[in-house]
């Protein structure tokens, strides 16, 4: 089963970043520099970590703008901590909650509660007054 992913041109047009590589190319998750696989984007926000974005095995990188030469293509970005954060959300989007009453909460019998609400787990709900 092939694992879902993105391709870099399709995360430098969301990213607005600069592509330097291959449009074409998937990722499939992203990880830290060194632990980044060939599937994987890394990140560089911080020069001081250039020698370890140099010996990273990762399959692509998002970097400063201005950043070159790195050892897989790289989208560049004027705000590279910005667009990682948007990166991870891609990747890992948040789940919405369900409606309704988690079984360890404890509600009054008085309570009133919305069917649009939610009430998460080992939370009380009194009676409103």
């Amino acid at each position: 089963m092939a694992k879902a992913g993105f391709t870099l041109g399709e995360l430098a047009e969301v990213l607005h970043a600069r592509l330097d590589g291959d449009p074409g190319r998937i990722v499939t998750g992203v990880a830290p520099l060194d632990s980044a696989g060939p599937d994987q984007i890394s990140f560089l926000t911080d020069l001081r970590y250039r020698g370890a974005a140099d010996a990273s095995r990762a399959g692509a990188f998002l970097a400063p703008r201005d950043v070159r030469d790195l050892p897989a293509p790289t989208l560049g970005c004027d705000a590279p901590q910005q667009a990682l954060i948007e990166l991870l959300r891609l990747f890992h989007p948040t789940v919405p909650t369900p409606a309704g009453v988690d079984r360890t909460a404890v509600v009054a019998p008085e309570a009133r509660i919305d069917p649009s609400a939610t009430v998460g787990p080992l939370c009380v709900v009194e009676e409103g007054r």
